[in-house]
């Protein structure tokens, strides 16, 4: 059964600076529509009600309705410092779930998985590991304020933690590349044809 999401946070992270793809990636169309917001709709989809978009402070993104922009000033130094400025935001949540802003084939249902869990929770990545999406209750939030630099959440040692396998492995795809942004539109150009 679902829980209800009232008190759950969902933190999406778009403050990188894309310099591998040589513009703002998360602003390019994919499939009718910029890339970040597919990762945005599976978290609303989700039921999700506290919707915080982590960005750094020159970002042309624009929030969608409900979302609360969370400006991290300190982006450059990495996803761990922008996972930190995003927790900082949801200390009265009893749990939180946080996502890449990259990953357009991200699925209401992994992210619901993920909370249903009622643990820490990563997505596998198969031979590749774990990470975001991921889910953490509130007495991982303090752990997680003090992440820095390159590390994410699935470089701390978290015990009793499990790793989600998502249905479909393209799930845990994201975009860093031009050329990435190109494979994932002719995927998914294949699934609806």
């Amino acid at each position: 059964m679902s829980r209800p999401k009232t008190d759950i946070a969902f933190v999406l992270l778009a403050a990188g600076r894309s310099e591998r793809f040589g513009s703002n990636k998360l602003l390019a169309d994919f499939q009718g529509k910029p890339l970040w917001h597919w990762a945005a709709e599976a978290a609303e989809n989700a039921g999700f009600e506290k919707l915080f978009l982590v960005c750094n402070p020159d970002s042309l993104l624009e929030p969608r309705k409900g979302w609360r922009r969370v400006i991290n000033h300190d982006a450059g130094r990495g996803m761990g410092n922008s996972i930190a400025k995003g927790m900082s935001t949801c200390r009265h949540c009893s749990s939180a779930v946080v996502a890449l802003a990259d990953m357009p084939f991200v699925t209401a249902e992994h992210l619901q998985a993920l909370i249903d869990s009622e643990c820490i929770a990563f997505t596998e990545y198969g031979t590749e590991g774990m990470g975001c999406p991921a889910a953490f209750p509130q007495s991982a939030f303090s752990k997680l304020r003090r992440l820095d630099g390159d590390r994410g959440a699935s470089a701390l040692k978290w015990k009793g933690a499990v790793a989600l396998a998502p249905r479909e492995a393209l799930m845990a795809s994201d975009v860093d590349t031009v050329e990435q942004l190109e494979e994932l539109q002719f995927v998914a150009n294949e699934q609806t044809a």
